[in-house]
């Protein structure tokens, strides 16, 4: 620490690293719980950033504004500074998120895809925004305003943009994307406490994830155990199913916390937005009470909330339209390396299946018929 302050106070260097290295240093203080210190590298860098001279411009990639923005809502947040001071540094950092969307809007959509969320560091800027905003509007008022925020971010990703995606509100998406018996999954996860939400017709409801340097272990365990079974093709042992089980268990345990897990209990559809910030995750088999969610709900994903509207708003895809069905596909030889067995198609799999979705917009094909290859 004493070295990384002597270089703060070194007339060398560049601005944007003596920015750097000053943000850094509030971090730390923070981590260690030094607030009065935090404050103070936090008030030194805004100087900088303000006296900075001809020539002296941050880089693009620094996006100091924000970054200063962030890190001084969790200051304030842990030093339980006075709700007025809160509110304007919440409205600051919301304000500094908004210009990053203008700016990342200027670059092309990518074919293969670019989401706002997919940088950590811009995770964070969202979970200060939601710790915030629920610190000074309350567990409802500010769980939404955190959503909205989030669906905004959403907006600009490749794939929603390249077909034309526009902003909706959350009034909208409920009227759109969300059953009259399910709702949807939000996840936000984030370097120091991730955040997931559930959308119903009733609202939404928020609760913290643990951070993505404790969660990430254990999704990498779930992937791994699945994995396993995999591999095991037919045969599983009971100690791989009772290992695969447990690990199942306390990612269900992590990613739907109580007040979660009890409001998606009485939901037979669910969507999940965010599955890929964390990873290449298995959700489905994440087990809340006793069983995995695949039996529990019907699942679905969505990159994105305004993505799934304007597709829905499509002409072929409206919701109720004549031409809607659910596609069941029974791949043969997924992966000649594992040598699966074909999975069974016949009646009383296809009934237990197709059960949460109903008779509606299902077709079932004459049995032992199979789809795909």
């Amino acid at each position: 620490l004493g070295e990384l302050e002597a270089l703060e106070r070194s007339p060398f260097g560049h601005p944007t690293n003596r920015f750097v290295l000053e943000l850094s240093l509030a971090r730390l203080a923070y981590e260690e719980g030094r607030f009065e210190d935090s404050t103070s590298w936090l008030d030194r860098a805004e100087v900088r950033l303000h006296a900075r001279g001809p020539g002296e411009e941050f880089g693009a990639a620094v996006n100091p504004r924000v970054h200063l923005a962030t890190q001084r809502v969790r200051t304030l947040l842990a030093s339980h500074a006075p709700r007025e001071v809160l509110v304007v540094e919440r409205d600051r950092l919301a304000q500094e998120i908004e210009r990053r969307f203008s700016v990342f809007e200027l670059v092309p959509p990518r074919a293969a895809g670019l989401g706002f969320l997919y940088q950590a560091a811009r995770r964070a800027w969202f979970a200060a925004y939601t710790e915030a905003s629920i610190a000074v509007s309350g567990e409802a008022e500010g769980s939404r305003a955190a959503l909205e925020l989030l669906v905004a971010a959403q907006r600009i990703g490749s794939l929603a943009r390249s077909i034309g995606a526009r902003a909706v509100s959350l009034k909208e998406i409920r009227e759109t994307l969300v059953p009259a018996d399910g709702g949807l999954l939000v996840f936000l996860p984030a370097p120091l406490r991730g955040h997931v939400f559930a959308l119903d017709g009733d609202g939404v409801v928020h609760a913290d994830l643990m951070g993505e340097a404790q969660l990430r272990p254990l999704l990498e365990e779930l992937r791994h155990s699945f994995d396993a079974l995999l591999h095991a093709r037919a045969d599983p042992s009971s100690e791989m199913l009772a290992a695969e089980r447990e690990v199942a268990i306390r990612a269900g345990r992590a990613l739907l916390p109580a007040g979660i897990a009890d409001r998606i209990g009485d939901w037979e559809a669910l969507t999940i937005v965010g599955a890929d910030l964390l990873g290449d995750t298995p959700l489905e088999f994440v087990i809340r009470g006793d069983e995995p969610l695949a039996l529990s709900h019907a699942v679905a994903f969505l990159p994105s909330l305004p993505l799934g509207v304007a597709l829905l708003q499509r002409e072929a895809l409206r919701r109720g339209s004549d031409d809607e069905c659910l596609l069941v596909v029974v791949p043969r030889g997924f992966d000649p390396r594992l040598n699966l067995p074909d999975l069974p198609f016949e009646q009383p799999a296809l009934v237990s299946l197709l059960e949460p979705y109903g008779d509606a917009h299902t077709w079932k094909p004459n049995r032992g018929l199979a789809l795909g290859s």
